[in-house]
């Protein structure tokens, strides 16, 4: 009686624990299913981002200047190569660098990514090795010409622009990109698979620039000439349409130094004699003077504030006109001497002097406009 009542006490314990399981197993596949197989595609599954192509620049004629290309970055697994010397063999033969595998089986690493990005049609034959992982990258290409490079700027490694148009018009340039679901292995590492889903990228908008790269790559030239024949620390040359104001070439040099900043547009300058007309116009504008009002033009040497202020054509006097024909300083000094401090200042800030001009292009210089008289020596005004 005694052997079988722990039998039945036995009996009954191992049938309680398979209702248990029962019990178990019925909750956590049908209660709780849901959720332990959401929780497995988390573990499982991995949302990746797939970027988005950047919109091309093309220049006024339609030429490209920039375009979004699509390379390849080559990894090996160590762990899943059965033949170390074939894999080596096959990237040698693909163009790939081989070395760096070496470098990085010596330090017995599992995973290596080898460096440089290419083509797809160089690594074709890769793609159907074990072992070697193949994955697609953006890679921005630009034209060559560097005052092109000033101009539209550039990408750091991560594809952020940090320069020139790239950085001016990202919003229009980098569109929206997309996502997808990939399987990873025990390492975390992404595998392709047939149960994944796409969000498709949306590539970004071409934008089609003023520039004209013929006229673009004869100022470069004509400004690399000018800069060498006399000596200078650099230059600048800015091409307009004189009836749209359309930027038509923009070139930069500076002697000794590699930067790609557009110093046309981010250093201010002296506009020189090209201020002349302007205060001509505002005269013949106010009726302050006349074509043909003759002011003394002192023999071309004339001391102001003391300042020396001499001419190129010496002349006892001039008219209106002939300061403008002969771009006399001290004919239009004495001419301006008809402008009030205010109005000068008036006349240049509504002209747009000292104001930025909203070319999409970062870091342009405002220029500097005096509202005042600055003293003597003091009064040079830089836009």
């Amino acid at each position: 009686m005694t052997t079988l009542k722990r039998v039945t006490v036995i009996h009954g314990f191992f049938l309680l624990f398979a209702l248990a399981l029962i019990v178990r197993a019925a909750k956590v596949q049908v209660a709780d299913g849901n959720q332990w197989v959401a929780r497995a595609k988390r573990q499982h599954y991995v949302a990746a981002a797939q970027s988005a192509p950047r919109g091309e620049i093309l220049d006024a004629s339609g030429n490209t200047l920039v375009e979004s290309q699509e390379l390849t970055r080559v990894a090996v697994a160590l762990p899943e190569i059965r033949d170390t010397a074939f894999v080596v063999r096959a990237l040698r033969k693909a163009k790939v660098d081989a070395d760096a595998l070496h470098a990085a089986i010596s330090r017995r690493r599992r995973w290596i990514e080898l460096p440089g990005l290419y083509s797809a049609s160089d690594v074709a034959s890769l793609s159907g090795l074990s072992g070697i992982h193949l994955t697609p990258v953006l890679q921005r290409v630009n034209a060559k010409s560097v005052g092109i490079q000033r101009i539209v700027g550039a990408l750091d490694t991560r594809g952020n622009p940090v320069t020139g148009l790239e950085l001016a018009l990202d919003t229009v340039l980098r569109g929206d990109s997309g996502r997808v679901r990939l399987a990873r292995d025990k390492n975390g590492r992404p595998l392709d698979t047939p149960d994944g889903w796409t969000d498709d990228a949306k590539g970004g908008s071409t934008v089609t620039l003023t520039i004209n790269n013929a006229l673009q790559d004869i100022a470069e030239r004509q400004l690399a000439i000018a800069v060498d024949d006399l000596h200078a620390m650099g230059g600048d040359i800015v091409m307009m349409n004189p009836h749209t104001g359309e930027i038509l070439a923009l070139a930069s040099r500076r002697v000794g130094t590699s930067s790609l900043a557009n110093t046309a547009v981010t250093e201010p300058f002296e506009p020189g004699s090209t201020l002349k007309p302007f205060v001509a116009a505002r005269l013949l504008e106010t009726g302050r003077a006349k074509p043909g009002d003759v002011v003394s033009t002192h023999n071309g040497q004339l001391e102001l504030d003391g300042r020396v202020i001499t001419d190129t054509h010496k002349a006892a006097q001039l008219s209106l006109a002939d300061v403008i024909r002969f771009s006399s300083n001290i004919g239009i000094v004495e001419f301006g001497q008809r402008l009030t401090p205010a109005q000068k200042y008036e006349m240049f800030r509504d002209l747009g002097f000292g104001m930025p001009l909203g070319v999409p292009l970062p870091a342009e210089s405002p220029g500097t406009c005096a509202s005042r008289n600055r003293g003597p020596g003091k009064h040079r005004r830089q836009f």
